[in-house]
C-alpha cells in the first residue's frame, strides 16, 4: 500500500540503484508491461471509451482481490 511505497522512497538511492541493476531484465519487463497498460488507459481516456475504462478498472479490482489472497 501507500505506506510501503513511501517507506521504499525513504531508502537510499544507492541501495535501490544496486537492486534495480541486479534485476534489470525482470524490472525492464515489468516496466514494459506497465507502460503497455498505461498506454491502453491513456487511449481509452482520450477516446472517451467508457467500456474500455470499465474493463481496465475491473481488471485492477480483480488483481487487487487476488493479491489480497
Amino acid at each position: 500500500g501507500g505506506g510501503d511505497v513511501t517507506r521504499v522512497a525513504g531508502s537510499t538511492p544507492e541501495m535501490w540503484t544496486a537492486i534495480a541493476l541486479d534485476n534489470a531484465g525482470p524490472l525492464a519487463d515489468a516496466v514494459g508491461g506497465l507502460r503497455a497498460r498505461l498506454d491502453e488507459l491513456h487511449a481509452a481516456l482520450l477516446a472517451g471509451d467508457a467500456a474500455a475504462l470499465r474493463r481496465f478498472c475491473a481488471s485492477a479490482r480483480d488483481w487487487w482481490r487476488e493479491s489480497e489472497g
